[in-house]
C-alpha cells in the first residue's frame, strides 16, 4: 500500500500488508523504502494528493494541487526501475495542466469557452491501462462558475505527459462541493469520487469503459455514517481492491490522528 506523504519533504511512502488487501495488519516498510519526490525549484512538488501507479507498475503519476485563484497545478511522473518498488523511483516530467493550450475550450453541455477563469485546486488522477488516456478531477473553489469536475485527456503517446490534449466533448461536471481522488472499476465502466467537505464517495457509470462522455451518477455513500470510532473530518483518497469488494478512503484530520478506513462491499465495484 503506497501513502503520500507532504511536509516539508515530500515522499511516497510503503506499508506491507500480511493479508493482501487487508490493512488492519499494516506495518510501514521503512525510510529505505519510500520515494523522495525532491525539492529542487524548478520541480517543487508540494501539496502533493493522488497518486495512481501504471498496470505495468513502472510508471507512477501524482498531482499538486495548485494555489487558490492560481494557475499552478502539476502532474509529475516518475518511473520505477522495479515494478512497485517506489525505492527506484525517479523522476521523469511535470505538466501544468492549467495553460489555455491545454483546457480551452472546456466544455460541460452548454458550458463552452471559460478562458481566463481561475482553475485550480486539481485533486485526482486516474489512468487507463494502456496509458494513452489521463483523468483529472478539480475544485475550482474560487471559480464563479463553480466548474467542479473530472475532465478527460488523451496522451497520444502512451504514458507521455508532454503529448497531453483534452477531450472537449468528454467530462463529468460533478455536484459535489469539494471533490478529491478519483477511481476507476477494474473495466473501466464505473469511476468514483471522493467529497473532502461532504465526507462522501460518489459513483458514475459510463456507457463505455474509461469514456467520460457518456455518464450517468448512481450511487453516493456517506463516509461519516459508515465510521463509529470517531468522526469523519475530510475524505481524501480512494482506492479498491482488485475485486472491487473492499474500498479503503483515506480521512485527513490534518494532525497525526490521519486515517485509512477499509470498507466491504456486497457487489463489485458498487457502493
Amino acid at each position: 500500500m503506497f501513502v503520500s506523504r507532504t511536509s516539508s519533504t515530500q515522499f511516497i511512502i510503503e506499508y506491507n500488508l500480511s493479508t493482501p488487501f487487508d490493512i488492519s495488519a499494516a506495518t510501514y516498510a521503512g525510510d529505505a523504502a519510500r520515494c523522495e519526490l525532491g525539492t529542487a525549484a524548478t520541480l517543487n512538488p508540494a501539496n502533493i494528493g493522488d497518486m495512481v501507479i501504471s498496470s505495468d507498475g513502472l510508471k507512477m503519476f501524482l498531482v499538486r494541487q495548485g494555489s487558490n485563484n492560481g494557475f499552478d497545478d502539476r502532474i509529475y511522473r516518475y518511473d520505477l526501475t522495479v515494478p512497485y518498488d517506489i525505492s527506484t523511483c525517479a523522476y521523469v516530467a511535470v505538466v501544468n495542466p492549467d495553460t489555455v493550450a491545454i483546457q480551452d475550450p472546456w466544455r460541460f453541455g452548454d458550458l463552452t469557452n471559460n478562458a481566463g477563469l481561475g482553475r485550480h485546486h486539481l485533486r485526482g488522477i486516474e489512468i487507463n491501462p494502456d496509458g494513452t488516456k489521463i483523468f483529472l478531477s478539480f475544485n475550482d473553489v474560487n471559480n464563479p462558475d463553480s466548474l467542479d469536475g473530472i475532465r478527460e485527456y488523451t496522451l497520444s503517446t502512451p504514458y507521455d505527459l508532454s503529448t497531453i490534449s483534452q477531450v472537449d466533448n468528454a467530462g463529468i461536471l460533478l455536484t459535489q462541493s469539494n471533490p478529491d481522488a478519483i477511481f476507476f472499476s477494474a473495466n473501466g465502466k464505473r469511476i468514483f469520487v471522493t467529497d473532502h467537505q461532504r465526507y462522501t464517495v460518489a459513483q458514475y457509470s459510463l456507457s463505455k469503459a474509461y469514456d467520460t462522455s457518456s455518464h450517468v451518477k448512481d450511487g453516493e455513500v456517506v463516509i461519516g455514517n459508515l465510521i463509529t470510532t470517531k468522526t469523519a473530518n475530510q475524505t481524501r483518497a480512494l482506492a479498491f481492491s482488485a475485486a472491487g469488494l473492499k474500498m479503503f478512503v483515506s480521512d485527513d484530520r490534518g494532525s497525526d490522528d490521519d486515517t485509512i478506513h477499509e470498507f466491504d462491499l456486497v457487489c463489485p465495484f458498487n457502493i
